[in-house]
C-alpha cells in the first residue's frame, strides 16, 4: 500500500501545471498575422482528473485555464490586446488514461501557440 501512496503523490507534483513560453517578435518578422505581432506566446496546460475527469485532483487542462486565463493574462503582460492562435492541440475529454478501471486517472492537456497582436 505505501507504493501506492508514494506513486500517486509523484503522480501529483509531476503534473497538473501550466508551461508558458514568450518571444519577443517584430511585426515585419512574422508573416501571415492579422495585425502589428509584439510576441508569440506557447501555453501548455497539463490537468490531474480522476473516473474520466469528473473528479480533479489538480485543475489544468482545459481550454479555459489554456486560453482565458494564461494566454490572455501573458498578452496583455506582452503588451498586446489580442492574439490570434496559430496552433491548437486538445486531449479528449477523457485525456490520457494512465491506470485501468475501477479509478480511470487522466491526464487532459491542452498546447495553444498563438501571435501577441498589438
Amino acid at each position: 500500500m505505501r507504493c501506492r501512496e508514494i506513486m500517486l503523490s509523484a503522480l501529483l507534483v509531476t503534473t497538473g501545471c501550466t508551461t508558458v513560453h514568450r518571444t519577443p517578435m517584430k511585426a515585419n518578422e512574422v508573416a501571415g498575422a492579422q495585425g502589428e505581432v509584439v510576441a508569440v506566446v506557447d501555453v501548455t496546460s497539463t490537468g490531474l482528473g480522476l473516473g474520466f475527469n469528473k473528479v480533479m485532483l489538480v485543475p489544468g487542462g482545459t481550454l479555459d485555464t489554456a486560453v482565458n486565463k494564461t494566454l490572455m493574462a501573458e498578452a496583455k503582460a506582452a503588451g498586446g490586446s489580442r492574439v490570434q492562435v496559430v496552433s491548437l492541440v486538445a486531449s479528449s475529454h477523457a485525456g490520457m488514461n494512465v491506470f485501468q478501471f475501477p479509478w480511470v486517472v487522466t491526464l487532459p492537456t491542452v498546447v495553444v501557440t498563438a501571435y501577441v497582436l498589438k
